[in-house]
């Protein structure tokens, strides 16, 4: 492959990489602070500790590993010059690439197991506590991650550059359309049912308070995921354009490429700053976490004490009250 030397490029590389590591810097302090919170927050407040979080607290986890080690390695990359190296497989390169794949496969993961838990609860109102119950979510949390790690690990196994296409083509398809099309197949029918569900509220007379409160806190639920997807898909559009571009053009000139590699850090880094927006999404539409980030930011922890021996379980989100198990 051809030095920047040896290309007529429009552009200040050593500007963009200083740019480009000082945005991912802050990216990652972001990241760590807003999503710990998030697991703090959870930890310490009962109201917010229900299964219908505990997939948003393992995308909080997925959020967090972002800040923790895929901006620092692409800070590395940036600060050292081996952003567009591609004479060596450097350490660097190869965990940036393992990260990549590791967190994407992650999120979108996560952000379907999440679809399907709004879609039940909304679909199956009655039944959700018997479908979705903890075993079944720590047994999803362990498959999603344990799938994640060992699909990203296949980046391993390929050492010829030229092979790497078709292993973005696979990641892009099995990991992020896929995972899409299913969550847009559970919010077509959520907001379907919701809407049915509303007009029966507005149309009877005498409705259990009960159920119409479930109808309207799952609902706006459902957005705020919807919300947090729809930014995880704006901003993770131009990363996946431009590396389909990249793979047309692997056979083009270097130079040329070596434009594209540019751009597709700056879309690389907007597409995992989605990382850092999920809490503040959690902050503006859930009165929960809010007043949960607010005690946590003062130190304050709210957990009441229990009799002796007993144990708090997770809070069903049709259930109003903790629940208290005997031990």
């Amino acid at each position: 492959m051809a030095s920047l030397g040896s290309c007529p490029v429009s552009f200040d590389v050593f500007a963009s990489n200083v740019v480009l590591a000082l945005l991912n810097v802050a990216s990652g302090i972001i990241a760590i602070c807003s999503n710990l919170l998030i697991l703090v927050a959870f930890y310490q407040t009962p109201s917010v500790r229900s299964i219908s979080n505990f997939f948003v607290v393992s995308l909080a986890a997925s959020d967090l590993l972002v800040g923790l080690a895929v901006n620092p390695v692409y800070v590395v990359l940036f600060v050292t010059g081996l952003s567009f190296d591609y004479s060596h497989v450097w350490p660097a390169r190869l965990a940036e690439n393992w990260l990549w794949i590791q967190t994407v496969i992650a999120s979108t993961f996560n952000l379907t197991a999440i679809s399907v838990d709004r879609y039940i609860a909304i679909t199956n109102a009655f039944q959700y506590s018997q479908i979705v119950t903890p075993t079944r979510c720590v047994m999803g949390a362990i498959f999603i991650w344990t799938f994640s790690i060992l699909f990203a690990s296949v980046r391993f196994l390929i050492h010829d550059f030229s092979d790497l296409p078709i292993l973005w083509i696979i990641i892009m398809v099995f990991t992020v359309v896929l995972p899409l099309c299913v969550i847009c197949y559970c919010y077509f029918h959520i907001f379907r049912a919701a809407r049915i569900q509303q007009r029966q509220i507005a149309v009877l007379s005498s409705v259990n308070a009960a159920y119409a409160n479930t109808v309207l806190k799952n609902k706006k639920a459902a957005w705020t995921i919807g919300i947090i997807i729809g930014l995880f898909v704006l901003m993770w559009t131009p990363s996946l354009v431009l590396a389909f571009v990249e793979i047309v053009t692997a056979r083009k000139g270097s130079c040329r490429r070596l434009e594209i590699v540019l751009s597709w850090y700056f879309a690389s880094f907007l597409s995992f700053f989605s990382s850092c927006c999920n809490p503040w999404v959690y902050a503006s539409r859930s009165r929960e976490f809010r007043a949960a980030f607010k005690r946590v930011l003062k130190f304050r922890r709210i957990d009441h004490f229990t009799p002796s021996g007993a144990t708090i379980s997770f809070r069903s989100s049709r259930s109003p009250t903790l629940q208290i198990l005997p031990g």
